[in-house]
């Protein structure tokens, strides 16, 4: 994450400023307070959502999973969500 900025579909301010690295083979346990940006961070490294400003850059050969508390579902045929 480089200088993220994230404003959320809802308009509402998420994540200001934020920077962190990650190195190959390094395990990251995120917590906090409830409403500290912890699902923010997650949905743009899932890239389920796009910064406002700044880059997640993911390289190599990395392997990101996330066990989120609650089911995203999409709308469409499971191809679709595929693609």
């Amino acid at each position: 994450f480089s200088d993220v900025e994230l404003i959320s579909p809802d308009q509402q301010m998420r994540i200001r400023n934020f920077d962190l690295t990650i190195n190959l083979g390094q395990n990251v346990y995120i917590t906090g307070p409830n409403g500290s940006g912890k699902t923010s961070l997650i949905r743009l490294l899932m890239k389920l959502w796009m910064p406002t400003r700044g880059k997640v850059l993911i390289t190599g050969k990395a392997k990101i999973s996330c066990a989120p508390q609650k089911s995203v579902i999409y709308s469409g045929t499971i191809l679709e969500q595929l693609g």
